[in-house]
Parts: structure tokens; C-alpha cells; sequence
């Protein structure tokens, strides 16, 4: 099942009723995957379904709909394989499906072939929106970019578009980090400057190496002329626009540059992928610049420091400077340790803060720690009973405000999904125009919910840092005791151990204070 909501409950009960009439009386295992779609065969219930099949736990596989299982024709090609050496038996109860007979295999094999066809119609539809949207120049929806704003205009058609707008001192510090990254060759330093000059992102926030890397790659930016023109056709790009239009004046537009999935951040598309036109705003880096800084970043990736993952330093989280407060992040160097430095230290370049690096023995120190602590463990006992009495402090109207947000978020983006799919199914200029209003409003509409969702969720964690479980403080020691900590091979088990017992580590360039709950 890859739906939502009430359709799931009717879709199973569906199934029950079928079950029921035709085979008698069953027993059900259901799996269901909602939120995943019926294209994706890494969802976590399908990969379930096929164990149990293995291990000859299911007798009969039924689904609503052909869909449900796979809309692909080579997956469900396999899955279909998988059962019949299984002898697991399929029906598909909207077409009628039951492998048992020779033409429900058949039906069944044509259906999915349909299934396909429609996915792939769908998908092509929704291109070929794009590739007229990119024709006529214009930005379809979100936030625009560092450097420009939305303006909508009176296109030669009678039409009204949304526009691309350069604001000509963002547009100069556009310039100034191109020229930088040129010069310098290095995305950190690059955000050093920025740092040191107090040069901040359109909405005040600090200027950070991801922000730099997508400014410095965005076509957006680019002057359209034949260079810009031969560079994307040389990346197997689609362009649109004839070449004529390039004039060296416009700046380019671009389509399908990033993928969505659900549940995860945006993918960016590989170039040959990309819808490129000429959009009707100036173009801010000249032709050349730009394509250079592409060249030189793409020479430049294997040579970036690589930095410290989130399963690095049991400490990730816990470390804080004393000098400045911040943060301590680990960062791996080449020999295969890492070391922990301050955050404030590192982007202002010393300026802010001074404090030293601190080696990755501490982990091995702040370990020893606890086992110090486990010395006076009748002490400790007597304190985790006391705290374990006192009463914490619950926010239950947060609780299901968050609950509503998360619910609203999710309707929201089914909203948004569900007027693409009709974007990419009308050809009507007027009603891809309204459809587009609705798409940007929602989206509004989702970065306010995220924004105060985000806000509560700050809160909630901010409250449980400050009580203690103590019921899992002693569990943790308990476990601790147990045995050789040293000899956990998982990072974040470590980690996990040590947050339950320790509220925050202090580092001053010479001791390290341990702050215990």
C-alpha cells in the first residue's frame, strides 16, 4: 500500500472482504508503506513482504490495485518471479487478477505494461511543461535566488508571467564571491571573507559553504551567449531557446536542475537533464567567469578537506568552547583520526576566537571519566532516585500543536503534488498561470509551518535537555559497568550512552570540565 490516510483503512478492509469470500477464513499480515511510491522498491514494508515471502510465511499476496506493488515493468517482472518460485499465489482485486489461471498471467503482464506506459506519459508531460515554461523565460515558483526578485509581467502573448528581477547590491555581492573563488580557490575562505565583512544572505543569516557552492554554481547567474550557449550543449542539456537568443545581455533559466523525492533533501539532476533557456532577466556573471568557475570547482572536489561525518567523536554535540561557547565539531584529517575544533574560531579565522584545537583523545579522557564516577555509585544511586521522583514539566498544548503542524505540513504537500500533476496534464496558458498562484501560495504556506514547527521542535528539545531520565541515566551506567565501553564499535551507540549521563563538555585550550546531569 503506498497511500494515505482513510484510503489505506479502505483499501485493506477491501482486501479482507475478498479474502473472505473467496478463500474463507484467513489470517492477514499487512504491509503498508505510506508515503512512499509504488515507483520506489526500497520501501521498508515491500522489503519486509519479500522476506516473509522467502521464508514461506505467505500463501497469497493481494493488493487493491496492480500499482500498489510495482509500476515498473522489469521490477514487478522479478517480484512476479519471486512469488511464482515461491508458489505464492497473486490477485489484484481492482483488474480482476489470479495467477492460478493462465490468463490472469497474461492480464496480469499486459496491465503492468499499461502501468508503465501511464508513469511514463505522466513524467513526459510534465517535461514538456517545463521545456514550454523555459521557452518563454520565466521563474514558475519559490523563493528566487540571492540576487534576484519576482516581478510579474505582460508578456507579447497577452499572458501574465512571474520574472526574474536582478537587485542590483545583491548582484555585487554575487560578483565579489565569483571573484573571490577565483582568486583564492577555496570555498572556506570564500566564507571566511564573508564572515570577517559581516556579508550575510538576503534574509540576514550567515553566509555558509553550501550557500556559497549553490550560488557559485547556479546557471542563473550566468550571461547567455554563445559560450554559455556551446558550454550546456556540450553537458547534453536541452536548450530551448534558439541560439540567436543568446544575446550576452540575458542571463540563463533553467529547468529540472534539482529531483524530488519525499523524505529527503533535493537532488541535484545530472546536467544532461537539465531544460535550459534564456530568461528575461540580465545576466550577472559574464560568460566566461562563470564557466571557469565551473571547470575550477569541478577540478577542485576531489581536493576539499573532507570533513568530519555525523558518526565522528562520541563528543559530536556535547563539546562546547570555553572561551566562546560554541560548539566543537570534529574534523577528520588525512591520517585517518580527527580532531575537534571551535565553530566561532573557525569561521571567523581566529578573529572571534582563539581557543585550541582539542585531539581526539578526549573521547578516551571523558570515557575514563564516567568510570571515575562509577566509583561512588551508592551516591550516584541515591541522587538518580531523588531526580527519578521529581516531576517533569510536559507542554501538552505544544505537543498537539506540533502534531497539527505535522498534519497540516503533510496535507499541504499532497495539495502542492496534486497541482503539479495537473500542471503536467493541461496545456490551457490561463489555468498553468492559476495552477502556478496556488503552487507559490502553498508554498508559502509550507515554509510558515516549517518555520513553527521548527520553533516548537527547539522548545520540546530544549525542555528535555533540561530534566533528567533517570531511569535511562541508570540504565546507561548500568550498562557501562557491564562491560568494556572501549569495546562498542558504533560511534553513535557511544554517543548515545554518554548523552544520557553528561550534559555538556568545556574545553579551555588546557583542561576539560565534564558536566554530569
Amino acid at each position: 500500500m503506498t497511500e494515505t490516510g482513510d484510503s489505506i483503512t479502505n483499501q485493506v478492509n477491501m482486501c479482507k472482504d475478498y479474502a473472505k469470500f473467496h478463500f474463507g477464513v484467513c489470517e492477514f499480515m499487512i504491509y503498508e508503506d505510506e508515503g512512499f511510491s509504488g515507483g520506489n522498491m526500497d520501501r521498508p514494508m515491500f522489503k519486509k513482504l519479500m522476506a516473509d515471502i522467502g521464508t514461506e510465511q505467505i500463501e497469497v499476496l493481494m493488493c487493491y490495485r496492480l500499482d500498489r506493488i510495482s509500476r515498473n515493468v522489469n521490477d514487478f517482472s522479478s517480484t512476479l518471479e519471486r512469488l511464482n518460485h515461491h508458489n505464492v499465489a497473486f490477485v489484484s482485486i481492482t483488474e480482476q487478477f489470479d495467477t492460478s489461471t493462465p490468463l490472469g498471467k497474461a492480464m496480469l503482464s499486459i496491465s503492468s505494461v499499461f502501468a508503465e506506459l501511464e508513469r511514463d506519459t505522466i513524467a513526459q508531460r510534465i517535461t514538456d511543461n517545463f521545456t514550454e515554461l523555459a521557452k518563454t523565460g520565466r521563474y514558475l515558483t519559490g523563493t528566487p535566488p540571492e540576487g534576484f526578485v519576482k516581478k510579474t509581467i505582460l508578456h507579447d502573448n497577452g499572458k501574465r508571467y512571474n520574472v526574474l528581477e536582478v537587485v542590483p547590491d545583491e548582484a555585487e555581492k554575487i560578483q565579489l564571491l565569483y571573484e573571490k573563488y577565483r582568486a583564492w580557490e577555496s570555498l572556506t575562505r570564500v566564507v571566511m571573507f564573508c564572515f570577517e565583512n559581516e556579508i550575510q544572505t538576503k534574509s540576514g543569516a550567515s553566509i555558509k559553504t553550501d550557500s556559497v557552492a549553490r550560488i557559485l554554481t547556479h546557471p542563473l547567474y550566468a550571461v547567455a551567449d554563445g559560450y554559455t550557449y556551446e558550454y550546456f550543449r556540450s553537458l547534453g542539456a536541452t536548450i530551448v531557446a534558439p541560439k540567436e537568443l543568446f544575446d550576452g545581455v540575458h542571463g540563463i533559466t533553467v529547468f529540472r536542475r534539482t529531483k524530488k523525492a519525499r523524505g529527503r533533501h533535493n537532488d541535484r539532476s545530472e546536467a544532461h537533464e537539465w531544460i535550459i533557456g534564456v530568461g528575461h532577466h540580465e545576466g550577472i556573471i559574464q560568460s566566461g567567469d562563470w564557466i571557469a568557475t565551473q571547470k575550477l570547482i569541478n577540478s577542485r572536489k576531489l581536493l576539499w578537506a573532507r570533513k568530519a561525518t555525523g558518526a565522528t567523536g562520541i563528543l559530536n554535540g556535547i563539546l562546547k568552547c570555553s572561551k566562546c561557547g560554541d560548539y566543537m565539531r570534529p574534523v577528520c584529517i588525512r591520517d585517518g583520526t580527527f580532531y575537534y575544533t571551535c565553530v566561532t574560531k573557525e569561521k571567523s579565522r581566529q578573529t572571534l576566537c582563539t581557543a585550541k584545537n582539542l585531539k581526539h583523545t578526549a573521547d578516551t579522557a571523558v570515557v575514563e571519566a564516567i568510570a571515575g564516577l562509577l566509583g561512588s555509585r551508592d551516591q550516584l544511586t541515591v541522587r538518580l532516585q531523588l531526580a527519578e521522583h521529581k516531576p517533569m514539566r510536559s507542554d501538552k498544548t505544544n505537543e498537539l500543536r506540533r502534531f497539527a503542524l505535522q498534519k497540516q505540513l503533510k496535507e499541504t504537500g499532497n495539495a502542492i503534488e496534486n497541482l503539479v500533476m495537473q500542471l503536467s496534464k493541461n496545456q490551457s496558458e490561463a489555468l498553468i498561470a492559476h495552477i502556478t498562484a496556488q503552487v507559490e501560495a502553498l508554498d508559502g504556506k509550507t515554509k510558515a509551518l516549517r518555520s513553527e514547527l521548527s520553533k516548537l521542535e527547539e522548545e520540546r528539545q530544549g525542555g528535555a535537555q533540561t530534566h533528567m531520565d533517570a531511569n535511562a541515566t541508570k540504565k546507561a551506567i548500568d550498562r557501562f559497568a557491564q562491560f568494556d565501553f572501549n569495546d562498542i564499535e558504533d560511534v553513535l551507540i557511544k554517543r548515545n550512552i554518554i548523552k544520557t549521563m553528561i550534559q555538556n563538555v568545556y574545553w579551555d585550550g588546557s583542561e576539560i570540565r565534564v558536566i554530569f546531569f
